[in-house]
């Protein structure tokens, strides 16, 4: 026992060595959105074949199977407060989707289906979306969204856009309605010049999202207009409870290249079933490689607050502060708050405190 103990600690050393000598290949990200639990959760939008210029989108959901349905859509966020809305029903219990044609370009919505049951109307929470539009060379705007087939609880998403046809491109997304800041997106490409599709799988579901098309010129950075997205809830993770007894702990940090390090480490963990805390960094867990950390929680594994995405805390303003510890993995637990480089003071200490976290 006292030999496999040893093996162990060796071996997730030399991985801990490996994983912090690995670079994160890419990291370009967001202001916390509040969004509802379960909205409506598949969206797919088209240019309307009958009303050109407009917009058709389809939506998919959950029927509460409890009476007839009604959907309502606004263009204002409002709490659909009477006489802003439109409404179409009545619909079967057990109508589960509906293809809405003719919306305005370039707009963001609200949606919600609304149910009539024995004791009242029953709404679901609302799903906002932004409408593409039609016009080459303007906002990408039509996406498809489904539950992920290769990573439960996850979404996939298929954006479509129009080329320019100028040079290669990259597709940006963000959590954050921010502008693309530095630091707080996620870029995949550069992809062919006249590529004009591409599926993004593994999204963090039930949170607004951002993307955009920007495009390598000669004349330098060319961006499309930014689309904005809601994506849907697939299933609910399960919590795993702490056990009991004498114990050590194993924790580990930063983001690395997760598909090798961190993957190494769970099967070493797994190998000596040993369990872990793990301080990665929340752009790694909600955009880079969600999959990953799924399985660690997956496998009862524990994650705490690595900040947003490994910078300084102490060379930050109080919100850049706050935005980094605010934006941690969604999934940390116990309050326990790891500073990037171990750099820290009385004030980042106070204010993690004043958020929850214990450095």
């Amino acid at each position: 026992m006292k030999e496999q103990g040893i093996k162990l600690v060796v071996s997730l050393l030399l991985i801990l060595w490996f994983w912090w000598a690995s670079s994160l290949a890419f990291s370009r990200s967001v202001m916390a959105q509040t969004t509802p639990a379960n909205p409506p959760a598949i969206v797919e939008q088209n240019c309307s074949l009958a009303k050109p210029g407009k917009i058709t989108v389809t939506f998919r959901w959950q029927p509460a199977g409890s009476g007839p349905q009604w959907l309502d859509i606004s263009l204002f966020n409002n709490g659909f407060a009477s006489g802003t809305f439109v409404g179409i029903g009545p619909f079967p219990a057990q109508t589960s989707s509906f293809t809405w044609d003719g919306l305005t370009p370039g707009k963001m919505h609200y949606f919600r289906v609304n149910t009539i049951t024995p004791s009242g109307w029953q709404p679901t929470p609302v799903l906002p979306f932004m409408t593409g539009q039609c016009a080459p060379g303007s906002s990408p705007g039509f996406y498809y969204l489904e539950c992920s087939k290769t990573q439960p609880g996850r979404v996939a998403v298929t954006f479509r856009w129009q080329p320019s046809g100028k040079g290669s491109q990259w597709l940006d997304i963000s959590l954050y309605a921010n502008g693309f800041a530095s630091g707080t997106f996620i870029g995949v490409g550069p992809f062919p010049a006249q590529t004009n599709s591409f599926t993004w799988n593994g999204l963090i579901p039930a949170r607004m999202h951002y993307f955009r098309v920007n495009t390598q010129t000669l004349g330098g950075w060319e961006a499309n207009q930014t689309v904005a997205f809601f994506s849907g809830r697939c299933s609910s993770a399960d919590k795993t409870p702490l056990g009991g007894g004498n114990k050590i702990v194993l924790t580990f940090d930063d983001c690395g290249n997760p598909y090798v390090g961190t993957v190494r480490i769970l099967d070493i963990l797994a190998r000596y079933q040993a369990k872990a805390l793990l301080f990665p960094t929340g752009a790694c867990v909600q955009l880079v490689a969600p999959d990953v950390f799924d399985r660690a929680m997956a496998e009862g594994h524990l994650m705490g607050n690595h900040t947003w995405n490994h910078v300084d805390i102490t060379a930050l303003s109080e919100e850049q502060l706050r935005f980094q510890i605010a934006n941690g993995p969604p999934q940390a637990v116990g309050g326990y708050f790891r500073p990037p480089y171990g750099a820290h003071n009385s004030y980042t200490d106070a204010v993690a405190a004043e958020l929850g976290y214990t450095p």
